[in-house]
């Protein structure tokens, strides 16, 4: 069991110097056609998902060692913990080259597989705010529309969300009637759309990957790409469409994770990583640093990116290649 008392783990700077910048998610190269769209990306990272029991009382934060539960040549991203239950969703990939979604049962140690498709892609599953479908990113046969679509979760066949497209990544309002998402143009832009209208409203140009709703439904975190290389986190409100700046990720990350609200003030904490070690911060507030938490090449994990917790804080999961 690695433990780190967050007050005295700068101390742990001597040890992480020159961590390397990483990128899960990252591609060869970015192509658009005559309109400006981003083309599908032709290659994908091998990468893996490690799961770590993880415990916050105060400012003490302990992480058991990590496994990798995937064991899966390709890639497998992406996670998403279903709402009180130690299971989580996540995209791999198949034979085809095409990802499906999948669900890893912690308590069973079980891979159920949820799509299946041979010639187009589902990525970034979610339940939608009332709990009935799955939604995913699925991808048309060429790669180049890309839309938010739902299926029940009884079954059966899926059906877009809405028109817009080509889209990557979406956060979900309170009530399922917004949708913030993930244009694929170049720069990349956020726009929030009506699902029953359509309407479509410019948000922010220039953004990353990093697209969450917060638990209250009323807000959606979002990144934008800085000019120095790193990421600033921004909050969206839902039905003001205002925008407020927060805090600059880690190094030249592009990912983080939303932590359960810890303490008897109920402070949002966030993780980051960049290289092999995690990185934590208790609140929103931007004059506080990160921290290094935990450094994990030890345990077989290299260049970290997407994480994701289970909402009662027991559990998580960490996207990163394996080292052979």
């Amino acid at each position: 069991m690695m433990m780190y008392r967050c007050l005295i783990s700068l101390s742990l700077i001597g040890i992480i110097g020159g961590c390397s910048p990483s990128d899960g998610d990252s591609k060869p190269e970015i192509e658009t056609n005559e309109s400006g769209v981003v083309a599908a990306p032709e290659i994908m990272p091998d990468t893996e998902i490690f799961l770590a029991r993880l415990s916050i009382d105060g400012d003490i934060l302990s992480l058991a060692t990590p496994h990798n539960v995937t064991t899966h040549v390709g890639y497998d991203n992406q996670p998403y913990f279903l709402p009180e239950k130690a299971t989580f969703l996540y995209s791999s990939q198949g034979q085809s080259g095409k990802t499906d979604i999948w669900s890893f049962d912690i308590h069973r140690t079980e891979k159920t597989q949820i799509t299946f498709s041979t010639d187009v892609s589902e990525y970034s599953p979610r339940l939608t705010p009332d709990g009935k479908f799955l939604s995913y990113i699925q991808e048309n046969v060429a790669g180049d529309v890309t839309q938010v679509y739902k299926q029940p979760l009884s079954g059966g066949d899926g059906e877009a969300v809405i028109g817009f497209a080509p889209l990557g990544y979406y956060a979900w309002n309170r009530d399922g009637s917004k949708l913030a998402v993930f244009y694929r143009s170049e720069p990349a832009t956020l726009y929030v759309v009506d699902v029953v209208s359509g309407e479509q409203t410019l948000i922010s140009e220039n953004i990353g990957r990093g697209l969450y709703a917060l638990n209250d439904g009323a807000t959606a975190l979002f990144t934008t790409l800085r000019d120095d290389g790193g990421t600033q986190v921004n909050k969206l409100d839902f039905e003001s469409l205002n925008v407020t700046p927060l805090f600059p990720l880690v190094g030249q990350s592009q990912d983080y994770v939303i932590l359960p609200p810890t303490g008897p003030d109920g402070h949002q904490g966030f993780f980051s990583a960049e290289g092999d070690v995690i990185y934590y911060r208790e609140s929103e507030d931007p004059k506080e640093d990160w921290r290094p938490v935990a450094e994990l090449s030890a345990h077989g994990l290299n260049n970290i990116t997407r994480m994701a917790v289970s909402d009662n804080g027991v559990w998580l999961a960490i996207v990163a290649e394996a080292r052979g």
